[in-house]
């Protein structure tokens, strides 16, 4: 693993808008890029220029056979004896992922989580930027979170409409999913990530991916009771 003659990595390139469309990965294929593109994020972070299908492999859990395979999906990034070079692999995986460009997000609910999301500068590093949060309760509308003003839900469909907004973000109880759901989707976008525990009906048009914090805890616990005993 070759290291830049400096410790500070010069900033990776900013995403920007507009792209090509770009084929459809599998589930599995896009989870494992999404691994790749934080492991490489960190290593440029650190000043690393390259690395092996070998290294990235054994920090990740998976074979270098599968990560070359992987990789060469987005193109003949690797050099015999050489290695990834890490800037050129994040460029490739942010333009086959979809976040060579930065996305604006409409938040609906915001109770404890969905204030979290929003204060998260996390999501603005990857490009996804907060424009529009809405509520029901009036007690809520009119304050403020991170510089954006909550307004009330009635509002959606014109303010998401207007600002161009492409994802939605549903943080509400599992009885106001749907309703929500279908606001969002009259307005115009085309993703949701739904953090309710209640399954959505969209359009064909419309992709949901669905956090549910509680179907990752029951994994995390199944894998812990299925553990041998020391």
């Amino acid at each position: 693993m070759a290291a830049g003659a400096s410790s500070t990595a010069s900033p990776l390139p900013a995403p920007r808008g507009g792209g090509a469309v770009v084929p459809r990965l599998p589930r599995a294929v896009l989870e494992r890029f999404s691994l790749y593109l934080r492991e490489l994020e960190a290593l440029h972070a650190r000043g690393v220029t390259t690395v092996s299908s070998q290294e990235l492999g054994r920090t990740l859990g998976l074979t270098p056979a599968q990560v070359r395979k992987d990789l060469n999906a987005v193109g003949p990034l690797g050099a015999r004896g050489v290695g990834y070079r890490v800037e050129l692999v994040v460029g490739a995986l942010r333009r086959a992922i979809g976040t060579d460009r930065t996305w604006t997000l409409a938040l609906v609910g915001v109770g404890h989580l969905g204030s979290a999301l929003v204060r998260h500068a996390g999501f603005r590093e990857q490009g996804f930027y907060f424009t529009a949060i809405f509520d029901r309760l009036p007690e809520l509308c009119g304050r403020s979170i991170d510089g954006l003003v909550v307004q009330h839900v009635d509002e959606l469909v014109p303010t998401v409409r207007r600002l161009g907004i492409e994802i939605g973000i549903i943080a509400v109880p599992p009885e106001q999913a749907q309703p929500v759901a279908e606001l969002l989707v009259a307005a115009g976008v085309k993703g949701i990530l739904n953090f309710a525990p209640a399954a959505l009906e969209v359009p064909p048009d419309v992709q949901v991916v669905n956090a549910d914090l509680g179907f990752f805890l029951e994994q995390l616990t199944h894998h812990i009771v299925s553990m041998p005993r020391r």
